[in-house]
Formats: C-alpha cells, sequence, structure tokens
C-alpha cells in the first residue's frame, strides 16, 4: 500500500494468476477502505471471475479486514 501510495506501479502475480494474486487484489482494496464483498466483486468483475477461487481466500480477505478493523478501533480507545 505504501509504494501505491507513492504513486508507484503494483504488480501482483502468482503462477496461476488467479487464487492468491486475486486474494491479493482484494487485500489491498480492503487496505484502501473497501468492505468485503466489495473487495471480492472488484476483484471478480474489474480483473477476472476466476480470482480469489476458494472459500479460504475469501476467508483471508476477510480475516484481514477484521484484523485492519480491530486495530483501528483499538487505536480510538
Amino acid at each position: 500500500k505504501q509504494q501505491v501510495d507513492l504513486g508507484r506501479n503494483l504488480e501482483i502475480g502468482c503462477t496461476g494468476g488467479h487464487g492468491r494474486t486475486g486474494t491479493m487484489a482484494a487485500a489491498l482494496c480492503v487496505a484502501y477502505g473497501a468492505e468485503v464483498a466489495d473487495a471480492l466483486e472488484m476483484v471478480w468483475f474489474g480483473y477476472c471471475q476466476r480470482a480469489v477461487e476458494t472459500k479460504a481466500q475469501e476467508g483471508l480477505v476477510r480475516g484481514y479486514y477484521n484484523k485492519l478493523h480491530s486495530v483501528v478501533a483499538e487505536g480510538q480507545k
């Protein structure tokens, strides 16, 4: 996220270009404030419908979202 904030290009990739790539792309959307469902839709419709292939990968995006929001909530106490 820091590199993107600086205006640099970011390339995300894995061997197949779907599961891990889509998971990271969705996580980046979450890092910029998207809700999990919106992040997944952005990846599926903006990149590839085969991205984020498994429920486990969706769970990783959801877990990342939850972690980010728990850190924000802790900081607001």
